[in-house]
């Protein structure tokens, strides 16, 4: 039987036709995602950060606006990040409060308004607000940025730390560090990405799809929450190691007359209903160290736990550790409750 001469072609037509439909499924599933989904880019701008701004801690870069987690961000004159619209109406000589921490504190995919930093300014609108917080920070980081923060600042009185459980590891400030200046030659270098990470970090700051379905087939907040615990089952010296700058920090404010206050964020998987085995081991290690060396500190799983019965609502979209909107406001009225004339609305 003689073949049939147009056979390839109606196949090619087929495969073109299918290919096409996938191409247009992806495609509306892209445009679902962003419009009808809270889903945050995971990215970051470059050029944010300063190399050695203090001693050996980076910083933001001053008079920036980038862009973290999909949503833009301005730091002032001085690498603070501030909200570019809000008048405050405190005066030069008025005592001052100094916000530090991470990423959480800082406040990825959010506008400033609604940050914790940005809800304690509506709160206190006639005391200064300063966001010292940068991604990827660690406990090193706290000591040394306070410090130099308070030799720029004398009129900060009262210091707000928030401490994630991911800081008795400095793999993020590392990281950070390498892509702000370290050399390739230096031996704590960290090695380029494989090619799976590079093809993960570029799909996951342009396909809204992409972590959407990675959040539907993989658990990735209880897997980062599982990943950071490794570190507490350590036992309770790799914590009091970790933590160690905090405890020195704080005694050097208390002899300047200068107040800490230290809030332990938590993860969403530890706020579930069912939370994975040794939910509580990062926050009674830290707590324990803390209390031991006279430091004042409070934890943020029973504010939070009571505040929703939904933790992931608390929560960046798929996010183990940043805090939604919603989350960052309780945060910020936990904070506002332990301080004078605060009163967040």
């Amino acid at each position: 039987m003689a073949k049939n001469p147009s056979g390839w072609k109606i196949k090619l037509l087929l495969s073109a036709v299918s290919t096409g439909m996938v191409i247009a499924s992806l495609g509306l599933g892209e445009l679902y995602c962003r419009i009808f989904t809270r889903i945050n880019f995971l990215d970051n701008s470059r050029g944010m950060f300063v190399y050695k701004k203090f001693g050996n801690s980076y910083g933001l870069k001053p008079k920036f606006v980038g862009i973290s987690f999909g949503e833009t961000f301005v730091t002032d004159d001085e690498g603070f990040r501030i909200d570019p619209v809000f008048k405050s109406s405190a005066s030069s000589d008025t005592d001052a409060l100094l916000l530090m921490g991470d990423s959480v504190a800082f406040g990825p995919a959010l506008t400033d308004d609604v940050t914790i930093a940005g809800n304690l300014r509506m709160a206190m609108p006639t005391v200064k607000i300063y966001n010292g917080s940068a991604i990827g920070y660690d406990s090193f980081d706290y000591k040394t940025v306070t410090l130099a923060r308070l030799e720029q600042h004398p009129e900060i009185k009262t210091v707000v730390l928030f401490i994630c459980l991911n800081d008795i590891s400095d793999a993020s400030s590392q990281l950070i560090r390498s892509q702000t200046g370290q050399s390739s030659e230096d031996e704590n270098a960290i090695p380029s990405p494989s090619i799976p990470r590079r093809v993960n970090d570029y799909l996951r700051s342009r396909s809204k799809l992409f972590l959407w379905l990675k959040n539907a087939l993989i658990d990735t907040q209880l897997n980062y929450f599982k990943f950071d615990l490794a570190g507490y089952q350590k036992g309770e010296q790799n914590v009091a190691d970790a933590l160690k700058p905090v405890v020195e920090l704080d005694k050097e404010l208390k002899e300047r007359g200068i107040s800490l206050k230290i809030f332990v964020s938590p993860y969403e998987a530890q706020l579930r209903q069912h939370p994975p085995e040794g939910a509580d081991l990062p926050q009674r290690l830290i707590a324990a160290y803390l209390t031991q060396n006279g430091v004042e500190k409070y934890d943020l799983v029973s504010v939070l736990k009571q505040a929703s019965a939904d933790p992931k609502e608390l929560f960046l979209y798929g996010d183990p550790m940043h805090l939604s909107a919603e989350g960052s406001k309780i945060a910020a009225s936990a904070v506002c409750a332990k301080l004078e004339n605060c009163q967040l609305q």
